[in-house]
């Protein structure tokens, strides 16, 4: 079986102990270890996927299909779909992309580069449907957020075939 076995847990995904997942981890800046143990978000877990990185097996050591765990992963991350073509969008562009909830948002992504243990992250990412409106009060909100933790804020809209389109907003001083 080529890729490295995953384990669906709640809701992340614990890698196989492996020289494989640890450079997944260290090198590729992809989950956190425990223990030992690579643990993957349910949307990096879906990138690695995709990718062929990852082989997705259940309790009884059978494989998971896909389109089970983007079911189960569905039920249990609000806005999945969306935030799951964010990430995949920004890592295919070379970014590093974290959690970027302790800050309110959904992502946070750092420059091609940038190491997230002890560089500063350039964006807090916002994850939208195209199919929602933003209003004035909730992009000055994020646009706090953003601007309070040092970070630009970057918009990813994500239209119903899975097109990404970002748009930075900066505060300016006049």
């Amino acid at each position: 079986m080529a890729g490295i076995k995953g384990i669906l847990r709640g809701d992340c995904v614990f890698l196989e102990n492996s020289s494989e997942s640890s450079e997944l981890n260290l090198k590729e800046i992809f989950g956190y270890q425990e223990n030992g143990i690579v643990v993957v978000s349910l949307v990096e877990a879906a990138y690695l996927v995709k990718k062929g990185r990852v082989k997705l097996i259940d309790k009884a050591g059978k494989v998971l299909p896909f389109s089970g765990f983007l079911r189960k992963a569905g039920a249990r991350v609000p806005g999945f779909r969306v935030k799951s073509c964010v990430f995949s969008a920004l890592r295919d562009k070379g970014y590093i992309v974290k959690s970027g909830f302790k800050f309110g948002a959904d992502f946070l992504a750092y420059s091609k580069g940038k190491n997230p243990g002890k560089d500063h992250s350039d964006w807090a990412v916002f994850c939208v449907s195209d199919s929602k409106r933003v209003s004035a009060t909730e992009l000055a909100s994020k646009s706090r957020v953003a601007n309070t933790t040092k970070k630009r804020l970057l918009l990813a809209f994500v239209d119903s075939e899975g097109g990404t389109s970002f748009y930075e907003v900066k505060w300016q001083r006049i």
